[in-house]
């Protein structure tokens, strides 16, 4: 039987030769008024004689090892200070950093992120009905080959397709005015096969990991999402995914400078 295993609440310890008695905790709330007081009498004993190294084979012979123990343990000297000896107690409390698991009052809520997915959702269900209802309205636009990621960049960013280059409103009327190249309108989209979509996504990647966010670059990037069809092509989920790792990264690295180097901690993700 370990010491252990047991764990008697108060004990008496006396000199060697004197009855001990040990007072044990109450093993329920229930139990009668009189049970709850029971002691163990040890009789009289050479607390000196008890070997501790010796493991007990009884309850009583554990108790016994308690008191020898106790009685061997050294003396604790106290000193007791007079008022005017105490000193103020000088104690450097750290102060917690914020940490990234701590919940930051900046970052969009469940509720902000899942209102932008169910927008997303709604524009995509419009686009599809947008599709059936005016997909013979559709601009006859001549697109480049998959293969000449150069020509697709021109149109896309640099200079409006030939075709609709004299349909686009003026700059001061148009709510594309920061496009230099051909804006992602409706009908324009209404061109494009899903085979060329999916070649445009992959394209807008190379272009995003090359060169950087732009207005434009990413107003086309939501445009060609909102007219894809779904299940995923695995290479345009490949590109999906590496634009939004180099979102990510982007952030994280803005976010350190701001939070540490210019020592807006709150804001830090470290």
């Amino acid at each position: 039987m370990s010491r252990k295993h047991l764990n008697p609440t108060t004990h008496d310890v006396g000199a060697p030769g004197r009855s001990y008695c040990f007072r044990f905790p109450r093993p329920s709330e229930k139990m009668a008024h009189d049970q709850e007081k029971k002691f163990i009498d040890l009789g009289t004993f050479n607390d000196s004689a008890v070997d501790l190294a010796t493991q007990p084979s009884n309850v009583m012979q554990y108790l016994q090892q308690v008191v020898a123990e106790r009685r061997r343990e050294a003396a604790v000297v106290a000193v007791q200070l007079e008022e005017s000896d105490k000193k103020p107690v000088s104690v450097n409390i750290p102060v917690v950093e914020p940490s990234a698991s701590a919940k930051c009052d900046f970052t969009p809520d469940k509720g902000w992120l899942k209102s932008r997915l169910n927008l997303f959702r709604k524009h995509r269900e419009r686009i599809s009905a947008i599709k059936k209802e005016f997909s013979t309205k559709a601009l006859d636009l001549v697109w480049p080959d998959k293969g000449n990621a150069a020509l697709w960049k021109v149109i896309i960013l640099e200079k409006p397709h030939a075709d609709i280059e004299e349909k686009i409103k003026p700059a001061e009327e148009s709510p594309y005015v920061h496009h230099k190249g051909t804006p992602p309108l409706v009908s324009v989209l209404l061109s494009l096969k899903m085979a060329q979509i999916n070649n445009l996504i992959e394209l807008i990647c190379e272009w995003y990991l090359d060169d950087g966010y732009s207005r434009a670059l990413f107003e086309w990037l939501h445009a060609v999402l909102l007219f894809y069809e779904t299940p995923l092509h695995a290479d345009t989920c490949s590109a999906l995914r590496d634009i939004a790792k180099e979102v990510r990264v982007q952030r994280s690295v803005l976010g350190v400078i701001i939070a540490d180097y210019f020592s807006q901690k709150d804001l830090s993700d470290l």
